[in-house]
């Protein structure tokens, strides 16, 4: 019971981390002077697709980092945090395609300020919903290895189309 208070609180606490990290990544580009390397891990440019990497590297960043210092404090399993990660992930992407388009189509405007409003967003109710699963949810080998192919999948997606982006509105720098 102890240790799923710490747990909890953790898993508060990284909503502030990831948001923190992920707002950092946004400049590492331009201020590493835009070294290609760099560009696999953090936005290019300012299309929606570059600015999903906020909701990637940071996250896992923090699961890896969270798993490694408390596995043995709390008894954490690697298979169940790395499963945890990858819902994070999904969750806070689709929170921010949906609510960005939403907003941008359903009003016709363009906003900075929601942009981040909507990264705090996501990352949040990811995180909260994690907080949820963790006691809930039963994780399976299968489950590991399912959120496995999707973090290599999305991590290639995320390499190649920075590199060769489609053309289509999703990968377009906004004005």
């Amino acid at each position: 019971m102890k240790n799923d208070i710490k747990i909890n609180n953790l898993l508060l606490y990284s909503i502030f981390f990831i948001t923190l990290m992920g707002s950092a990544f946004h400049f590492v580009y331009d201020l590493t002077g835009k070294i290609k390397l760099v560009g696999i891990f953090v936005p290019i440019n300012e299309s929606v697709f570059e600015h999903l990497k906020l909701a990637f590297y940071p996250v896992i960043i923090w699961y890896f980092a969270f798993y490694f210092i408390y596995k043995r404090k709390l008894n954490l399993k690697f298979s169940k945090v790395f499963t945890l990660m990858t819902i994070s992930i999904l969750i806070s992407i689709i929170l921010i395609l949906a609510l960005y388009y939403t907003y941008t189509g359903a009003l016709g405007i363009s906003s900075t300020f929601l942009d981040i409003f909507i990264y705090f967003l996501a990352i949040t109710i990811a995180q909260l919903i994690i907080i949820k699963f963790y006691k809930r949810i039963i994780f399976t080998t299968s489950k590991f290895y399912l959120s496995l192919a999707i973090i290599i999948t999305l991590a290639v997606s995320f390499t190649i189309f920075t590199f060769y982006p489609p053309n289509i509105p999703i990968f377009i720098e906004k004005n």
